[in-house]
């Protein structure tokens, strides 16, 4: 059997992560550091800064697609998987309720028809005139079958074989 495809992110994504938030907080420090010595950041910091969280939040989403994909390729997987192994069984298992369910259904027609054939039947025996020979059934032929032919006599020294 063939493993359903893994939801877990790659080491690549992972590390692409953690090199992130370690760069998230590399920022948060700078300026907080500017902060303690009652400076303001440069224009040019700033829109650093600005550019560095605009490509974090672009790879958080890419990384949310990707995560996305992954789950609904396992998805995918999954239901060939039923599919293959469960549809099967499932259409065999209507069919065969839909059979029993038409037997059951008409039981009670079938019952009644077989009472009125063999109702019948008795009716045409009994009004069969038994001194009249003609109205008789026909004999059933007996098939007598032939007996097998009986083993020949054993000479000294020879073992019976074995009975089946």
């Amino acid at each position: 059997k063939m493993p359903l495809p893994s939801i877990d992110p790659p080491p690549e994504e992972e590390a692409e992560e953690k090199t992130d938030a370690a760069e998230e907080k590399a920022d948060k420090a700078a300026l907080h550091d500017l902060e303690i010595q009652y400076l303001t950041p440069s224009e040019e910091q700033v829109e650093e800064w600005e550019e560095k969280k605009v490509a974090r939040v672009e790879r958080v989403e890419i990384r949310k697609a990707n995560q996305t994909e992954r789950i609904e390729a396992r998805r995918v997987e999954a239901v060939e998987r039923l599919r293959q192994n469960l549809l099967g069984a499932v259409r065999l298992n209507r069919e065969r309720r839909k059979q029993r369910g038409v037997v059951k259904s008409h039981q009670n027609w079938l019952a009644a028809l077989t009472m009125v054939a063999g109702s019948n039947t008795y009716d045409q025996a009994m009004s069969i005139d038994l001194n009249d020979e003609e109205q008789w059934p026909e004999d059933i032929p007996i098939i007598e079958e032939i007996p097998p032919e009986p083993p020949a006599p054993l000479e000294e020294g020879e073992e019976a074989p074995p009975e089946e």
